[in-house]
């Protein structure tokens, strides 16, 4: 039990007989009382250690059989719950000198196994000794068990005992409790996960999806809608654009702009131009705004002409705004810029809150936002034909996963809107 639950207190039932009087060996009728013994199992102490302990709690056990449960329930008063025995839940018994069938005096007496159909305890040990040695019986609750989970456990037991006979001296929680099949099973078959890592760049991910699909939808906002083919086109542009104000590795670009498609054009945009992106809230206060900026080195700032106010002024000759310079960034090549940018460049650096200190920037490369999108995708099974709200705020970094599962696996991203 200790082993299974993970905790040194045990408790476990146990019955006496409650027959400690010559006088009463004679009688019919039930003595027995049941006992509660609590053991301490040390997972660094022996098996021979711990037998020695169990036998010193059964043996002052015995002394005190007399004490009925029931007036040990009344003195220290533990919660009750319904249908929970109180102090424990497991029962063992032990029946000495088991002989099954008897004559008496002509009359021909034998033990008969009889299914009562129902369980007093969560688990009952029922072990006999008999000519044949000792026999066992595992009763238990259908509501907590399976059959073939107490079958499990009568297994784990039985090689539980075999070795603790064997390696007395042993320490407890080194005593081997799973057959050789389970082991193979659970220590080798199922941590056999290892997946190759994707070794590349978040928007060559992208990129890939555009060359098997360019004509499915990659992004829907409030009616509009960006097909991968269209979407790389802007994002190429308005790289090549950032690419001219020296945008290239390790170069971080704050983005800041309303519920839009630009959002996705932007990111994908900042990545294909090599740089890193630095996700600014403009909901932020401005004293927020103006720290995340400065500490995070930013050397330009793509965003949308309402929000440039919302700045520092001094930033305001390197801020890129998607919707008045939308004509002159139509103008741009569609074909993506070379960067030399690799899987070991930052693709973004992300803020904390705040709320226990100043915000810490956290700088995340394109290997693992990669690796991260790879195996998402697998677990939550996105692909072609997915369809993924994409609704956190990209100051949380689960706006990362929503936005570059999706379009890195050839799903369509709708955008939610904000409450209105």
């Amino acid at each position: 039990m200790a082993r299974y639950s993970g905790q040194e207190d045990v408790t476990v039932g146990s019955p006496m007989a409650g027959r400690t009087r010559g006088e009463v060996e004679g009688l019919i009728g039930l003595f027995v009382n049941a006992q509660v013994l609590r053991t301490h199992v040390t997972g660094t102490a022996s098996f021979r250690t711990l037998l020695r302990q169990v036998r010193e709690t059964v043996l002052g056990a015995q002394e005190h059989q007399e004490l009925p449960i029931e007036r040990l329930v009344e003195e220290l008063k533990p919660e009750r719950i319904p249908g929970r025995t109180p102090f424990f839940q497991v029962m063992l018994t032990y029946q000495a000198s088991f002989r099954g069938a008897a004559t008496v005096e002509g009359v021909k007496l034998e033990a008969l196994e009889l299914d009562t159909f129902s369980a007093k305890f969560d688990l009952t040990l029922q072990v006999l000794e008999t000519d044949a040695g000792l026999k066992g019986y595992l009763e238990y609750t259908t509501d907590i068990f399976t059959a073939s989970t107490a079958a499990r456990m009568a297994e784990h037991l039985s090689l539980l005992l075999q070795q603790a006979v064997a390696q007395p001296n042993e320490a407890v929680a080194r005593l081997p409790l799973l057959t050789t099949r389970e082991r193979q099973e659970m220590l080798v078959d199922w941590n056999a996960t290892r997946e190759p890592f994707p070794e590349a760049c978040m928007h060559s991910l992208f990129e890939a999806q555009v060359q098997r699909a360019p004509e499915t939808v990659a992004a829907v906002f409030e009616g509009t809608q960006l097909t991968y083919a269209q979407l790389d086109a802007r994002a190429n542009q308005l790289a090549h654009a950032l690419r001219r104000r020296g945008v290239g590795p390790e170069v971080r670009v704050a983005l800041s702009v309303e519920r839009s498609l630009d959002i996705v054009i932007g990111l994908l945009g900042i990545l294909k131009a090599g740089g890193a992106w630095v996700p600014v809230d403009p909901l932020l206060p401005r004293e927020r705004l103006a720290f995340m900026l400065e500490d995070s080195a930013a050397q330009v700032l793509v965003t949308q002409q309402p929000l440039v106010d919302r700045f520092p002024e001094a930033l305001h000759a390197r801020a890129l705004c998607l919707d008045t310079e939308r004509a002159a960034l139509t103008a741009e090549p569609t074909d993506a810029p070379v960067t030399g940018v690799t899987p070991a460049n930052m693709a973004y650096l992300l803020y904390t809150s705040g709320s226990t200190g100043t915000p810490k920037g956290t700088a995340v490369e394109h290997r693992s936002v990669a690796n991260l999108v790879t195996h998402e995708a697998v677990a939550y099974g996105i692909g072609p034909g997915s369809r993924v709200l994409q609704f956190a705020s990209l100051s949380f970094d689960l706006s990362v996963e929503e936005i570059f599962t999706t379009l890195c696996n050839g799903a369509t991203l709708v955008l939610a809107p904000l409450e209105k």
